[in-house]
């Protein structure tokens, strides 16, 4: 089995509550979270604590 600090875990709505503590959670445990938010301003800041933001990638739910 692959241990999780070799993968990204995909993190959704993280600008508050459960989303936001788990990446924390998931950070400070060594792995790579990539937090998702329906606000990219909201998320800005977990950037600093070494989180992947989606605008890194563009990600977008909606497009085809």
């Amino acid at each position: 089995m692959t241990s999780l600090e070799e993968q990204v875990v995909i993190v959704t709505g993280c600008s508050t509550g459960i989303g936001r503590a788990l990446a924390c959670e998931l950070r400070a445990r060594g792995h790579r979270p990539f937090a998702t938010a329906r606000r990219l301003e909201s998320i800005a800041d977990l950037a600093s604590h070494g989180i992947i933001l989606s605008s890194n990638f563009g990600l977008d739910a909606l497009e085809k």
